[in-house]
């Protein structure tokens, strides 16, 4: 899934940076991606935009 159009603003527009982005964990407390820099995203939201994704992907 590409995130490219979601990774804006000064906390996000670092996970541009393959390496960065590579640093991915799951929080084991909140249950949230997030990498060192501070950055997080909900599985909410990672739910909604793969679902996005595979629609668009099928209506191909």
């Amino acid at each position: 899934m590409d995130l490219t159009s979601e990774l804006w603003g000064p906390v996000f527009e670092p996970l541009k940076d393959v390496e960065l982005f590579a640093q991915a964990a799951v929080h084991p407390e909140c249950e949230t991606v997030v990498w060192p820099n501070g950055a997080d995203l909900a599985p909410e939201f990672l739910y909604e935009a793969a679902k996005k994704s595979n629609e668009a992907t099928a209506l191909r």
